[in-house]
């Protein structure tokens, strides 16, 4: 007989939510679905949490999604109907940072501002900052490939990603990369798996490839008449010897939206605009960089 739920508790150090009430919050994510009710929640807190609901999902034929902060748009948190949620709330723990080999390893559930602090503290830098980093987590940024404004010069969590840990829908265990930076042997998997949105496998344990962080960083507010100007800007600067770190077209409509939302007077502020960001390790360098910009930006208006 295959095990029933009340027998998975007994084997579990998480817990398991069937309160409607309480797994209502888990049935949706930021995306624009309806929302669909699981039969349960489970909080794992190991991996031994994760081979035993694998070994019950298997046995009665249950689905499973796998839910991190919920913060996506794509509705990969919104889980089958009746099926099984794996949150990830639990399993949130940081490593120390590996300052010599340039890395953190962290479980999937960890807060993406959260691994951001312990990394700044070390004196590196972890780039990749979607919108949501205050509340989204470091195994839904991996399964959904997140990235943000400065992925223009820093590129997306994929390029970080290091190493990954986890199981198979079937239970069975894969370690892909680790420390190693130059991991170029064989088929690269931990890639596949990122951006996978769960459906390959159950991620546990993330290493994450670190860099030095800029010693300045400076935005800058460019208008234009048309956005066809500003686009062509953006172009003319992608292809200098100038490298933004991000980018942001705002057209008039979203510049009065946020005016209203601020009820504040916000018409200095003139759109279409692109709002974008230099990095660069002098003051001199920024200095350049803004004469450059001055210079470009009049030549259009």
């Amino acid at each position: 007989m295959p095990m029933n739920l009340n027998e998975l508790k007994l084997k579990l150090v998480g817990k398991i939510i069937e309160s409607s009430d309480q797994c209502l919050k888990y049935a949706v994510d930021k995306s624009y679905l309806e929302p669909v009710l699981p039969r349960c929640v489970i909080l794992p807190e190991c991996d031994a949490d994760i081979k035993a609901i694998l070994a019950y999902a298997n046995a009665t034929k249950q689905s499973i999604t796998v839910r991190g902060g919920g913060s996506g748009k794509s509705g990969g948190a919104i889980p089958e109907s009746d099926g099984i949620i794996i949150s990830f709330e639990k399993m949130n723990a940081i490593s120390e940072v590996d300052i010599s080999n340039r890395c953190i390893a962290v479980e999937p559930g960890a807060i993406l501002d959260d691994i951001k602090r312990v990394v700044d503290a070390s004196g590196l830098w972890y780039p990749v900052d979607p919108s949501s980093s205050d509340w989204c987590t470091i195994g839904g940024n991996v399964a959904e490939n997140s990235g943000g404004a400065n992925a223009i010069k820093y590129g997306v969590t994929r390029d970080y990603v290091l190493g990954l840990k986890g199981y198979f829908a079937s239970g069975e265990p894969f370690s892909f990369g680790g420390a190693c930076h130059k991991d170029v042997a064989g088929y690269d998997l931990k890639s596949l798996l990122v951006g996978s949105e769960g459906t390959l496998g159950i991620i546990t344990k993330i290493t994450l490839s670190l860099i030095p962080k800029p010693r300045l960083t400076k935005s800058f507010w460019c208008s234009f008449t048309t956005m066809s100007e500003a686009c062509q800007f953006l172009n003319v600067m992608l292809t200098s010897s100038y490298h933004l770190s991000g980018a942001e077209f705002i057209q008039p409509d979203c510049l009065k939206a946020v005016s209203a939302y601020l009820d504040q007077d916000i018409s200095l502020l003139k759109a279409p605009a692109l709002l974008c960001r230099y990095d660069s390790d002098s003051e001199a360098g920024i200095e350049a960089f803004s004469r450059t910009l001055v210079r470009e930006v009049g030549s259009r208006g």
